[in-house]
C-alpha cells in the first residue's frame, strides 16, 4: 500500500483529497503545515508528499527542500494555485517531482501522483 502525506494549510484541500485517496486504497496521513509535514515524513516514511505552496510558519520550497534532505526517495509534487513566472522553474530546481495548479481534478491528481512515486522508485 502506498503511502501519502497530504500538506495543505486549507483543511476542506486536505479533507477531499485524504478522502478520495483513501478510497483508492492509500495510506493518508495529513499536515497543516511545514513543521508538522517534516515530523510526519520522519516518523511516517511516505512514498510521495503533496505539498502546497504557501502556508503559515513556511514556504513549501523551504519544507521541499528539507523532506528530499531527510530522503531523496519520497516523492513530493507541489500543489499550489500560485501562478506566478518562474515558481515552476524555481520548485523544479528545488527538487520537486511535480508541479500540479489548483484547482486541479483529482483522477489527474493521482496519474501525476502514480507517475512521481514510480520515477521516484526507479532513479533512488
Amino acid at each position: 500500500m502506498k503511502k501519502v502525506l497530504i500538506v495543505d494549510d486549507e483543511a476542506e484541500t486536505r479533507r477531499v483529497v485524504q478522502e478520495f485517496l483513501l478510497g483508492k486504497g492509500y495510506c493518508v496521513e495529513t499536515a497543516a503545515d511545514g513543521i508538522e509535514a517534516i515530523n510526519k515524513v520522519k516518523s511516517f516514511c511516505p512514498d510521495a508528499v503533496l505539498l502546497d505552496l504557501v502556508m503559515p510558519y513556511s514556504w513549501g520550497i523551504d519544507v521541499l527542500k528539507d523532506i528530499k534532505n531527510i530522503s531523496r526517495r519520497t516523492a513530493v509534487i507541489i500543489q499550489s494555485g500560485v501562478i506566478k513566472e518562474g515558481i515552476v522553474e524555481l520548485a523544479l530546481s528545488a527538487g520537486t517531482d511535480d508541479y500540479i495548479f489548483k484547482p486541479f481534478h483529482l483522477d489527474e491528481m493521482e496519474k501525476h501522483l502514480c507517475a512521481a512515486i514510480e520515477n521516484c522508485k526507479e532513479n533512488y
